[in-house]
């Protein structure tokens, strides 16, 4: 089922460029702009609907482009998948936050005055039609078509990131562990929790006593029967 009918032209063009980008990856080949401008023309802009998988394309390649601009290192995928969709998916898989990519991307924080990820709550959209937004779709496609299959595997366990700037002495950050490093950004975890120690073992002293029931001594008669019992 369609996700959004009758979409604007600019979203229309950069869901095109995602799909577009995304075929070239998998067939090998490398689309020109003319030949991406070509099939822009083909689209009857009334009558164009966009998909959830192109509109989740689309918003996370803003997402790439606005949160981490110039720093393709931290979403193009090459050896290990990248730590920006690898947070953005913990993300997904976390029940403290909505469990959808959409979810996730557009997630209000709880002022309700802005999106929990800064970028994608800007007045003015990201411009996905350069070459680096078009590198951006691409892998943001590759990285949902990985999600839907099951093969997508995080490089990090974390589901935050700030710059080191902006994390020095924020309350929020303060109580997360960084886990992957980026050009830009650093990526932060919970902190593991220890489990509560017993109350005779706190401050690091040994029990000076066993905690296990002690059995009775024998009372005088119990004895006599005993040896009696081993004569």
């Amino acid at each position: 089922m369609n996700f959004i009918k009758k979409i604007k032209h600019p979203v229309v063009a950069a869901a095109t460029f995602a799909l577009v980008g995304y075929s070239g990856f998998l067939i090998g080949e490398h689309k020109t702009q003319a030949q991406i401008e070509q099939l822009l023309d083909l689209i009857s802009l009334e009558s164009r609907t966009v998909s959830q998988f192109e509109y989740e394309a689309v918003k996370l390649a803003e997402t790439y482009e606005g949160e981490a601009k110039g720093q393709p290192d931290e979403w193009v995928w090459e050896a290990s998948a990248p730590a920006m969709p690898s947070a953005i998916l913990n993300r997904v898989n976390d029940e403290r936050f909505p469990d959808t990519v959409l979810g996730v991307l557009l997630q209000p924080l709880s002022s309700g005055k802005a999106l929990a990820i800064n970028a994608l709550g800007d007045h003015i959209p990201e411009n996905l039609s350069t070459k680096r937004g078009q590198l951006a779709l691409t892998e943001a496609a590759r990285v949902l078509v990985a999600h839907y299959d099951g093969t997508f595997v995080p490089s990090h366990n974390g589901h935050s990131w700030a710059t080191p700037a902006a994390a020095e002495g924020h309350d929020y950050f303060e109580g997360l562990i960084p886990v992957a490093k980026g050009t830009g950004h650093i990526y932060f975890a919970d902190a593991p929790v220890r489990p509560n120690a017993r109350p005779d073992t706190l401050g690091g002293n040994p029990p000076t006593e066993s905690p296990r029931p002690q059995a009775r001594p024998a009372d005088s008669i119990t004895l006599a029967l005993m040896e009696a019992q081993a004569e």
